[in-house]
């Protein structure tokens, strides 16, 4: 009898702890998305206030694998938004095994297109042929192999196909492409989308980058 009262105290116990420790992982992700998202609404200085959070959450002594490997594919995020790609790229501490699979698709995005925007495209190439059974980034390398018609038609695709996020990344390409292309009335289009979102991230000032060009051209014209 003592034994059954032992075996059950254990039961109950492990079971209690497998519960906190789930909603101490859904509240403790909860919070940092919501502070990520009230950041990332905000001027580019507050953008090292989400690394800030971020890397104090990791320290917290509730953490699990999972809850640390999730911030840290956040804190890819913050930094690839905000053109520090040289860190996403040397960023370590990530263990695949503890990412969901949405969340380990954003982690190999921040990676390759940090690649390809710090120029390491062999290295980047290399990336999305590896995972190509797990995750497709064709739209991406497409682009950045110069290939600009087919990646236009991959991007738009894809834009079709997940409308969870404001695809910011994939508006400035569009927008590269099409004025490429002298389609700048079409590339003007995709550049006001992303000032029109309101992230003063790096993409935000390359879109400004490019809609001064396009002024310039038109008052020569």
């Amino acid at each position: 009898m003592d034994l059954l009262i032992f075996i059950f105290s254990v039961v109950i116990v492990g079971l209690f702890y497998l519960i906190l420790q789930y909603v101490l992982e859904k509240r403790a992700i909860r919070i940092i998305n919501k502070l990520i998202e009230f950041n990332f609404d905000k001027k580019s200085d507050f953008f090292d206030a989400s690394i800030a959070i971020i890397d104090h959450a990791i320290l917290s002594k509730w953490n699990t694998k999972r809850t640390i490997n999730y911030f840290l594919v956040n804190k890819s995020s913050v930094l690839f938004d905000m053109g520090r790609f040289d860190e996403v790229i040397r960023m370590d501490g990530i263990e695949n095994k503890y990412l969901d699979s949405h969340v380990e698709k954003k982690y190999y995005k921040n990676l390759i297109l940090s690649l390809y925007f710090s120029g390491q495209t062999e290295r980047a190439n290399s990336y999305v042929s590896e995972i190509a059974d797990l995750y497709n980034f064709n739209a991406y390398a497409t682009f950045f192999n110069d290939k600009y018609e087919v990646s236009e038609k991959l991007i738009k695709d894809l834009m079709l196909n997940d409308i969870t996020e404001k695809k910011i990344v994939e508006h400035y390409l569009l927008g590269v492409i099409k004025y490429k292309q002298n389609s700048v009335r079409e590339s003007e289009e995709q550049f006001n989308y992303i000032i029109k979102a309101g992230n003063r991230n790096f993409f935000y000032e390359k879109a400004n980058e490019f809609l001064n060009i396009i002024r310039n051209e038109d008052s020569k014209n």
